[in-house]
């Protein structure tokens, strides 16, 4: 024979523990009569008294509903801050660009290079912005940025450098130093 499953409300729940708490009624009598089983309604009973502090707290703590308007303000004042942070750094970073030229596709001077990678770095700490978002608004690619970053305070360095004696053969010299003389 299968059981019946029920719903109970919690206004249900309620009126049966009051019978026991209040009224004294026994929980097998109540189990009986509404045909529940008692470990249901220890499980009810340990709901009650585990939620009781609350219950009892009154009007100390703010209602739910306040603490939700605050948190909705404040989210609200955070999305405005990031939304003014967002158009000043825009225009510092257009400043800048100005400054600093072109970035992409020419070679850069090594002490801009290093003054654009600090920029990143101070900026991107300060502000909690993306390295990504900065570079993205300085028109940088991020793999530019990252090889700027390793080379960090060097000089550029080019393979073309200095031609070297051992570069050219005997006959090279002499027909370089006679076109000369």
């Amino acid at each position: 024979m299968s059981k019946e499953r029920r719903n109970w409300s919690s206004e249900d729940k309620i009126k049966l523990l009051r019978r026991h708490l209040i009224e004294r009624v026994p929980i097998s009598t109540i189990c009986e009569e509404a045909r529940l089983a008692p470990s249901l309604f220890h499980r009810w009973q340990e709901q009650l008294f585990g939620n009781a502090a609350l219950a009892l707290e009154g009007n100390r703590r703010p209602e739910r509903g306040q603490d939700q308007q605050r948190i909705e303000k404040l989210e609200q004042k955070i999305r405005q801050k990031d939304e003014v942070l967002a158009e000043l750094m825009a225009e510092h970073i257009s400043l800048k660009k100005r400054t600093w030229g072109t970035l992409n596709g020419c070679w850069v001077e090594p002490d801009v290079r290093d003054a654009v990678v600090d920029f990143i770095r101070d900026w991107a700490e300060k502000t909690g912005l993306s390295i990504e978002q900065l570079l993205e608004w300085l028109e940088l690619s991020v793999g530019k940025f990252y090889n700027w970053r390793q080379r960090y305070g060097q000089a550029n360095q080019h393979n073309g450098g200095v031609p070297r004696d051992f570069w050219l053969q005997d006959w090279e010299k002499r027909l370089v130093g006679g076109i000369r003389g």
